[in-house]
């Protein structure tokens, strides 16, 4: 399933800016990390502790879409959707699933304007997540915070780049969670670690 809507998703943005012509005002992008890590720690009433995933390969956990509207010749301001699902393991060592949601305003900003293109970019980042063991627990998140990227457009003509980088993310935010018919909550802290890879296109 995933590897039909990476195939959909790349011949909708290489044929639709084959015949983008003149000065570019808009950038679509499919991104999709290749290696990530996270670490997730929380604390509440009866104590603390965290856990770490790992993943690899397209759109494990995240893959989404990045909007952008370009200012002059280096600048872009845009939004990032995320949509992730994946399994993962924590202190009890039973397999868990996480469903992650994200909404991401972000500026970024082209060091040249060739056909290789370093980038830096600075986004906030707001993320729901929501978790649980296929039993009796789930966990449901939301958090804020910040990231920064850097990576190259790699330019295959004018109006299509094939990219790849690397992010670094910090959020944090709070839990609600039921664990046996019993309802609490707790604070929350995530950092992220990512390489990723993205098809845009340039309109």
């Amino acid at each position: 399933m995933k590897r039909l809507v990476f195939i959909a998703v790349f011949m909708i943005i290489f044929t639709g800016t084959l015949f983008a012509e003149g000065k570019k005002t808009f950038m679509l992008g499919y991104e999709s990390e290749i290696i990530g890590y996270r670490n997730f720690s929380y604390s509440d009433d009866g104590g603390s502790g965290e856990y770490s995933q790992f993943s690899f390969l397209l759109g494990q956990p995240e893959m989404g879409l990045n909007l952008g509207f370009i200012l002059g010749e280096s600048s872009i301001v845009g939004l990032k959707f995320g949509f992730g699902m994946t399994h993962t393991s924590a202190l009890s060592n039973s397999k868990e699933y996480l469903v992650n949601l994200r909404f991401s305003p972000f500026y970024e900003y082209m060091f040249t304007t060739s056909a290789v293109r370093p980038f830096a970019k600075a986004a906030v980042l707001f993320r729901l997540n929501n978790i649980g063991d296929y039993e009796d627990r789930t966990n449901t998140a939301w958090s804020v915070g910040c990231g920064i990227a850097g990576g190259v457009h790699f330019f295959i003509g004018d109006s299509f780049s094939i990219d790849l980088g690397a992010l670094f993310e910090y959020s944090g935010g709070k839990t609600h969670y039921n664990f046996d018919d019993v309802e609490n909550k707790m604070n929350t802290r995530e950092m992220t670690l990512s390489l990723f890879f993205a098809l845009t296109g340039w309109i």
